[in-house]
């Protein structure tokens, strides 16, 4: 029997990732020959599972935000070949739909962990944002990476 040992306090989803009755989470790390995770959408009135996205081996994906009742999910491959890209995942019928695919610079790839970066989507461009940083100490200079942003130079439909 599992006890709690303090007060429960749910969290609360963010907006941007709730739509149309369905709300989107990810679901841990399958560690093991290839990494992988789930994309996984409950329908908010019965709580039950809706639908599932998986990322595929070696890759995670990560829903962003809700474009209509779609969400965006950045699929970040974890190989170091295959690229990663920001698609739309379609919970009627369980589709992804590419929209840009892409690659970050090896010095810029700690933005990619999204668990210490922030990501926002917009206007067709993606943003990487370091939630901290810290400076060299002393008087030594050094570069640190902490916004990155990629788009495309595609033409808008």
């Amino acid at each position: 029997m599992l006890r709690r040992s303090g007060p429960c306090r749910p969290r609360r989803l963010p907006d941007d990732r709730r739509g149309r009755g369905q709300a989107f989470v990810r679901s841990k790390e399958a560690q093991g020959l290839h990494t992988s995770n789930w994309v996984i959408g409950f329908d908010l009135a019965t709580g039950n599972t809706a639908k599932k996205f998986e990322s595929g081996p070696n890759a995670l994906l990560y829903p962003v935000r809700m474009s209509g009742d779609r969400p965006l999910a950045l699929r970040l491959g974890q190989d170091h070949v295959s690229p990663s890209a920001l698609v739309s995942l379609d919970p009627r019928t369980g589709a992804e739909t590419p929209y840009l695919y892409f690659s970050v610079a090896s010095e810029a790839e700690a933005l990619t962990v999204l668990d210490a970066s922030d990501v926002v989507v917009q206007d067709g461009r993606r943003f990487f944002g370091s939630r901290s940083v810290t400076g060299p100490s002393g008087e030594q200079k050094q570069w640190t990476w902490m916004v990155l942003g990629i788009g495309s130079v595609a033409a808008k439909r």
